[in-house]
């Protein structure tokens, strides 16, 4: 069986390559989606990169 797993990835606005980025990965719970997750880290995906993988429950 192939799992597909859906997912958001937010950079920096600025990112820049030769800089090294701390990562955060944004985990829900039942109910909500990865998309979710994304507006709650606003305020600090200046200084992070931030996945968001969704879950594979339907």
């Amino acid at each position: 069986m192939h799992n597909i797993f859906h997912y958001e990835v937010k950079t920096p606005g600025n990112f820049q390559v030769d800089h090294k980025y701390p990562l955060l990965i944004a985990l829900h719970g039942i109910g909500y989606s990865e998309q979710d997750m994304m507006s709650l880290f606003d305020p600090v995906t200046d200084d992070f990169i931030l996945i968001a993988p969704r879950g594979n429950l339907s």
